[in-house]
């Protein structure tokens, strides 16, 4: 309900829309009790029964509005302050004689949004283009994207139930089984834990050592990312989601101190391990329950950096590219219905057609093949062979294979 975004529904007399975008402030409302003090909004606020329970926490009502988790918004002191607030603004209608039936359009608005993009999504019209896209596996920054969200049907496969896919560093084919990418080619050789930056989602900056110091309890701050060396972490996996943090330059450990993020001298206790949490395509590191921040939510160069309350807020994320070295993309179908003709998206053939003319590579250049003589497997075309693995996991290399095409 804090989150009502811009949308439209169809009410008595058209289109009702709730628009997010702000384009400045001076149009919003202004606090309550400056122009009518007799019809306040009391906290907390119930929510209109035919919207409850809430899909995500069966709330019946809502207090005051707290981000950060130290500052509490009063609408009837700031008024509209920020898009969080709509919901205390249409409170405040019903406080003024507007019933909730009044309200139902406006309230189920963002519903209009998904109606809109679904309705576009099936619209059939040809069009000269790609069907088939590489879609990665966690398309959103901060938000997790799980299978329940994915339509499972735009899947292409060389067997039902084993989704092509390709690794997210050298583009490497493979197929999905149990959430993981098998690999059908050989990916170049494993290498160790490789010196890294480690960002704040917030504002980008680097963890960073004060003062470029080697010296045993010097304080962890954050700086422009310039890669020296002081800036640069080794992130040892341990168990699980666990992690050791290792400073390049020092060779000291990410460590606390009061609360406060210092380098400290390794010594393989588990005060100085990490549980990195990832959350869409960034990482919270937490320790104790509590997570690693920069503190205020700070942009400043220097910042400090230490141990807060968990909240979700985007400056207790933090991009760790070694953490995403498994990650992969699927291949899909993008315009599942804008099939031209009554043909297929895709079709598995020894040679292009005039309707399938257009082969699908791997990474700009290899071609998706399976062998013809009935195996279940998937492959690469190298020369006039297709390489590859079975889905029992056997190598093969064949000159009778047929490839994959997608039609215009």
């Amino acid at each position: 309900m804090r989150d009502l975004a811009g949308g439209g529904v169809k009410g008595k007399d058209g289109l009702i829309s709730l628009g997010g975008d702000w384009n400045g402030f001076a149009g919003w409302p202004g606090p309550r009790e400056r122009c009518d003090p007799h019809h306040r909004v009391d906290y907390p606020f119930k929510l209109p029964e035919r919207l409850v329970p809430d899909a995500i926490t069966k709330a019946t009502e809502l207090p005051e509005f707290e981000f950060p988790y130290k500052k509490f918004w009063d609408y009837n002191k700031t008024g509209v302050a920020h898009v969080g607030m709509l919901p205390d603004f249409l409170e405040s209608l019903q406080r003024i004689g507007l019933k909730p039936t009044d309200l139902e359009p406006i309230y189920r608005s963002a519903r209009g949004v998904v109606d809109l993009w679904q309705r576009a999504r099936n619209i059939e019209v040809d069009y000269d283009r790609h069907h088939l896209r590489w879609a990665p596996q966690s398309p959103f920054d901060v938000l997790n994207f799980s299978d329940q969200y994915r339509d499972a049907s735009r899947d292409i496969s060389a067997r039902e139930g084993f989704p092509i896919c390709r690794s997210r560093n050298e583009h490497l084919l493979g197929f999905e089984q149990n959430g993981k990418c098998v690999l059908v080619e050989t990916p170049s050789a494993p290498t160790p834990p490789f010196p890294e930056m480690i960002s704040a989602y917030h504002d980008g900056r680097c963890l960073d050592v004060a003062g470029s110091s080697s010296k045993e309890g010097a304080r962890i701050v954050q700086n422009p990312c310039r890669g020296a060396s002081q800036q640069l972490w080794v992130v040892r996996e341990l168990s699980g989601t666990h992690v050791r943090i290792v400073n390049n330059l020092s060779g000291k450990c990410l460590a606390l101190e009061g609360g406060i993020a210092i380098q400290q001298t390794c010594h393989g206790k588990d005060d100085q391990v990490w549980d990195a949490r990832r959350s869409g395509n960034t990482f919270s590191l937490e320790h104790s329950n509590l997570c690693l921040e920069v503190r205020d939510q700070s942009r400043k160069d220097g910042a400090a950096i230490q141990q807060a309350k968990c909240s979700d807020a985007s400056n207790q994320k933090w991009s760790i590219e070694s953490l995403r070295k498994n990650d992969f993309e699927r291949l899909y179908q993008a315009d599942k219905k804008l099939v031209p003709q009554g043909l297929r998206v895709f079709e598995w053939l020894e040679k292009p057609t005039d309707d399938y003319p257009i082969a699908v590579v791997v990474d700009g250049a290899r071609s998706i093949c399976k062998t013809t003589d009935g195996q279940n497997s998937i492959g690469v075309v190298a020369g006039t062979e297709c390489v590859g693995k079975t889905y029992a996991g056997a190598r093969f290399t064949t000159a009778r294979f047929t490839q994959l095409y997608q039609g215009r």
